[in-house]
């Protein structure tokens, strides 16, 4: 198990924030930010 290796892509990262965004109900102001961070990058 050594050998295996996670490959993080820009899809799992969105899945990803979807998610903690759901669970966390943030409100929809922060979830923008969040969306106006990723598009910087």
């Amino acid at each position: 198990m050594e050998n295996s290796k996670i490959y993080i892509t820009k899809e799992v990262i969105e899945e990803c924030l979807i998610e903690c965004l759901e669970e966390k109900k943030v409100d929809k102001k922060e979830s923008e930010n969040i969306n106006n961070l990723n598009k910087e990058k």
